[in-house]
């Protein structure tokens, strides 16, 4: 679930951002791609809302932890269980009260080094280009389940 077309348009199609682009894109291949209206939970109730009136999915990642925690509020009102038959993840482990107390699964990253690394692209007006992978690491809570462990009927 994301917003606008950002996440097909940040990489370049060209070089080793280009490889990093290609590869996410062909794992995505058979994945819906629902967008929301907006970043806030209400977008991600709404953005769910609607896509379980086409048949619910078994996993969903949400383009942030508000959209995901949204995504989970949905859910929930239409009777469909997290995670046993859905599971959902967050970006960014967000320490909103709602995600908390959703126990929602998330990916953390590192703020710190983003920003340095932004501030350092300002300062060099951009000429050296800016690809870099930087380390993210998830941060299993209640809305998914143990790995390995099938739905349960």
């Amino acid at each position: 679930m994301w917003r606008g077309r950002a996440a097909r348009s940040t990489l370049p199609a060209r070089g080793p951002c280009g490889r990093a682009r290609r590869a996410f894109l062909e794992r995505l291949a058979g994945a819906r791609v629902v967008r929301a209206d907006g970043w806030l939970i209400e977008d991600g109730l709404a953005a769910m809302t609607a896509l379980l009136e086409k048949g619910a999915p078994d996993l969903l990642f949400g383009a942030n932890d508000q959209l995901a925690a949204g995504a989970v509020l949905a859910a929930r009102q239409h009777g469909v269980r997290v995670p046993e038959d859905l599971q959902v993840i967050g970006f960014g482990d967000a320490t909103q009260s709602v995600s908390q107390a959703l126990g929602l699964s998330t990916v953390t990253w590192p703020v710190a080094e983003l920003g340095a690394l932004a501030v350092q692209a300002v300062i060099d007006g951009g000429r050296q280009g800016l690809c870099r992978t930087l380390g993210t690491s998830p941060r299993v809570r209640m809305t998914t389940r143990p790995r390995g462990r099938s739905p349960r009927g």
